[in-house]
């Protein structure tokens, strides 16, 4: 895989969000992702030193289906409410069994402010 696909979403801030992704190769058919790690970062802009959050198959984040192809992103509540509203900048890479690295998806996210937070 050489092609990095652009994906934007949208995050509301203080939600639960689970993004699945489906990986294929040239012919339509699932990767196998058995012994993959994948690890995403989220950041203001590009060239920003602070992370905003990471995710990964490390951190528990990221949840792999070795067989078909895909992954789920989970973004929790208690993360997406410290989220600052606006835009994001993200990247995902896939960390072949090897240590081999490919960034697989970029793209911005959308952060919509919330309304309603916690108790009144």
């Amino acid at each position: 895989m050489t092609c990095v696909a652009k994906y934007d979403f949208s995050i509301p801030q203080g939600t639960d969000l689970s993004v699945p992704f489906r990986l294929k190769d040239s012919e339509g058919v699932p990767v196998r992702l058995e012994g993959f790690s994948v690890r995403m970062q989220l950041r203001r802009f590009v060239t920003a030193s602070d992370v905003i959050d990471e995710l990964s198959t490390d951190n528990g984040r990221v949840t792999l289906d070795d067989n078909g192809g895909g992954f789920s992103l989970s973004f929790p509540n208690a993360v997406t409410e410290r989220f600052p509203s606006g835009y994001l900048v993200y990247d995902i890479e896939l960390v072949s069994p090897d240590d081999l690295v490919t960034r697989i998806v970029e793209g911005k996210i959308r952060v919509t402010a919330e309304v309603t937070r916690g108790e009144v």
